[in-house]
């Protein structure tokens, strides 16, 4: 994860699977001492899916804490899934374009 030199080796596994509605990321290796990020989807009225997400997470201590405060707090968080948002529309556009 990350461009180099700031690579990262984060491996997570999903679990907690209901599908079609839910499913969280495991963090099994990483730089993390916790991580759980659980995805919710729910249709709304108007048939879209709205995408509800909530993480758990803990910082390691020493420098290592330090690098993950830098690079994992909440406003990195709200930049990266503000992101995702605007390229998840994006992609729904173009195929619906098709």
């Amino acid at each position: 994860m990350g461009p180099p030199p700031f690579r990262v080796r984060w491996r997570a596994v999903h679990r907690d699977v209901v599908p079609g509605r839910a499913f969280s990321d495991v963090q099994e290796a990483g730089p993390m001492r916790r991580w759980v990020h659980r995805h919710n989807y729910r249709e709304t009225a108007d048939g879209t899916t709205e995408v509800i997400d909530r993480i758990w997470y803990r910082h390691p201590g020493g420098l290592r804490g330090i690098a993950t405060r830098l690079l994992i707090n909440p406003l990195t968080l709200r930049l990266l899934f503000a992101y995702r948002a605007f390229a998840t529309r994006r992609a729904v556009a173009r195929l619906r374009a098709e």
